[in-house]
């Protein structure tokens, strides 16, 4: 039983003093196979200059280029050089926790920046990401992106950014991410143009960074909320104000057919401008049908096609190759294009509607993607508009603006003679839409009604030739 033990205790000792070691093989070999899949499948360009793997720790220098040919051709310089170092466990030398199998501290090199690129804390690395990896793998990190400003000397022109702070974790079960940073603001001179105050971003999915760049799609779920946007005018010197604005972006995948869902939510509380006043608005975005084949595709085209920037020619050439061999088979799988939500106020008066799209049946490729027979035999649509009076009024007069904004005779005009105009106008135009059947009257409020299906239109319930 003591021998028993005894060797127990033997092996427990030797798996303690080798488990560092194989500790920093493994990340070594996994830190190339992260370098070469983000080399492949995003649009940055990265190397590893330097890699040093000890017993208990590796260091490495890692040169991370954004490709883009045609800026590079321009003389700027959109690489950074970081560090990394990593402490191997399982009992870490460095960073808060005792216990693990990593932690690992990213922070980018000293620089010579541009002149006109000034940080708020010249002593801080541009950006730093501290990362601890527990027993089990999963690991939790912060990051620290600072704050900086840029001033266009030809323009004077001022862009200034609080910095970022973030946090989250990553597993291969899942990865969360939230951050926050307290404004954006562009000045001309000293006069403040737009202002961002508070942004906060969060992210959660159910599989890690590695899954996310070799699935195409998957389950997730990402805001990006800003609590206020100013926008001052240098011309009228007025104001204009947009409260709580956020997106959410969801994705989804079904496992059995390789099929998601995309979703893209905006809702702003107010849109405030001299001349209108948006409220409660709600925009849904829905795309249906995806392949995770297609978008995996498209993620490696987008990241290649980075390097064709500077040449048109070869661009356009590599995205006909990419419609040519992916394109009729996401097509196949009778994908929609849903504006599934629009509602708000505007001047206190309501609207909404929707837009459904949908293709179905599609056999082959047209000759040119701008053939409408080929979105009218294989397409499917229904649309709804509805509009309080006050709101259709407003939609109708800011469209005769548009028409009459080059017109000299208008131009010459008063203010008050040209508002009289616009009022009369937009009295005239909707009693003719309604009188030629482009619009419904529903008692003293508007509607509009369009469909679609074996390319036979209705426009509010009545055929409708199409003139193709």
């Amino acid at each position: 039983m003591k021998k028993i033990v005894l060797i127990v205790i033997a092996v427990l000792a030797a798996i303690m003093i080798f488990l560092p070691k194989y500790i920093g093989m493994q990340f070594a070999s996994g830190l190339q196979d992260t370098v070469d899949t983000l080399n492949q499948k995003t649009m940055y360009e990265i190397s590893v200059d330097e890699l040093n793997s000890q017993w208990t720790s590796t260091t490495a220098i890692l040169d991370i280029k954004l490709k883009m040919p045609d800026v590079a051709d321009q003389g700027a310089d959109l690489s950074v050089k970081v560090d990394l170092n990593a402490s191997h466990g399982p009992f870490l030398g460095s960073g808060d926790a005792s216990i693990g199998l990593l932690h690992t501290v990213i922070n980018s090199q000293d620089a010579e920046l541009p002149r006109d690129l000034v940080l708020e804390d010249a002593s801080a690395p541009i950006f730093n990401i501290d990362a601890h990896t527990g027993l089990f793998g999963a690991t939790h990190y912060t990051m620290n992106l600072a704050g900086l400003s840029y001033t266009d000397i030809n323009t004077g022109m001022t862009f200034s950014f609080s910095g970022l702070l973030g946090k989250g974790t990553s597993s291969s079960n899942g990865y969360t991410f939230t951050g926050n940073s307290l404004e954006m603001k562009i000045f001309m001179g000293d006069e403040e143009v737009v202002a961002f105050e508070d942004l906060n971003m969060d992210s959660t999915s159910d599989v890690g960074i590695a899954q996310m760049m070799s699935m195409g799609l998957y389950n997730s779920e990402s805001t990006v909320s800003i609590a206020d946007v100013t926008i001052n005018s240098l011309v009228d010197d007025t104001q204009t104000s947009v409260r709580d604005t956020t997106m959410l972006i969801t994705t989804s995948l079904d496992e059995a057919t390789q099929l998601g869902d995309m979703s893209f939510k905006t809702t702003m509380t107010e849109f405030a401008a001299p001349s209108m006043n948006i409220t409660d608005l709600i925009v849904v975005f829905d795309v249906n049908n995806l392949q995770a084949k297609f978008m995996r595709a498209y993620q490696e085209f987008t990241a290649k096609s980075m390097e064709y920037m500077a040449d048109p020619v070869a661009m356009q050439t590599a995205t006909q190759a990419f419609l040519d061999e992916h394109l009729l088979e996401q097509l196949q799988q009778n994908p929609e294009y849903n504006l599934s939500e629009l509602r708000g106020k505007v001047n206190g008066s309501e609207f909404n509607g929707h837009v459904f799209m949908k293709l179905t049946d599609v056999l082959q490729l047209p000759a040119t993607l701008e053939d409408p027979n080929f979105w009218v035999e294989n397409g499917e649509m229904d649309t709804l508009m509805r509009m309080e009076k006050a709101a259709a009024e407003f939609f109708t007069a800011e469209f005769i603006k548009t028409q009459l904004a080059g017109n000299p005779q208008f131009l010459s005009m008063s203010e008050e003679e040209q508002t009289t105009l616009i009022a009369q106008q937009t009295q005239a135009t909707l009693a003719a839409l309604v009188e030629q059947g482009m619009l419904q009257t529903e008692g003293a409020d508007y509607r509009f009604t369009f469909t679609l299906k074996d390319t036979q239109a209705e426009l509010n319930g009545q055929p409708m030739p199409l003139p193709f």
